[in-house]
């Protein structure tokens, strides 16, 4: 998993939970790579389980919520990172296949071990879309949250129902977003 996942969970931790929080929780599941991400790393993903599941006890929040919390923290530093792709964006479903059509193929391409999730669009038309989420680490509820913040963003009004696909792993659920009209 690359480090900018970790590198950004850590100041989400910190800045919502505060510094002693991170800490603790650093100690706690003492991570294999020593807790010491760099942006530019790749770390086992089971590091990141660990640190959420050590969250949820620290906190006293369901490791669904806080995940959906990272995932909405995480889309303006998707906004950050590759502004020349999205700026051309205008409107939500339109940036969900930039992110799956060229984000993840420009990652694939700079870190060739890169394990990204994969986004399908079985299903779209004039204020409905259906997104297919695969990732074998069954973190959807992340993409759950980038999908809420990306139609705020905008200033979408969506419905967004999740349905697992794949018995309650979160590693196949599809996301069907129809936007409301006011």
């Amino acid at each position: 998993m690359q480090g900018i996942i970790f590198t950004e969970f850590l100041d989400l931790v910190d800045n919502t939970f505060g510094p002693d929080v991170t800490e603790v929780m650093l100690e706690r599941v003492s991570p294999a790579s020593g807790g010491a991400y760099t942006r530019v790393g790749n770390y086992d993903h089971q590091e990141m389980v660990q640190l959420v599941a050590t969250l949820s006890d620290l906190v006293g929040k369901p490791v669904p919520d806080l995940l959906y919390t990272y995932g909405y923290h995480l889309f303006p530093r998707l906004l950050t990172l590759y502004p020349e792709r999205l700026a051309q964006c205008h409107e939500s479903f339109e940036f969900l296949q930039v992110v799956e059509n060229e984000i993840h193929t420009q990652v694939k391409k700079i870190h060739a071990h890169a394990e990204v999730p994969t986004f399908e669009f079985p299903h779209t038309e004039d204020g409905y879309m259906e997104v297919i989420y695969n990732s074998e680490r069954g973190l959807a509820d992340i993409a759950h949250g980038l999908i809420a913040h990306c139609c705020d963003h905008f200033k979408e009004q969506v419905r967004i129902d999740m349905e697992d696909l794949s018995e309650e792993r979160k590693t196949r659920v599809a996301f069907r977003l129809t936007k409301q009209v006011n």
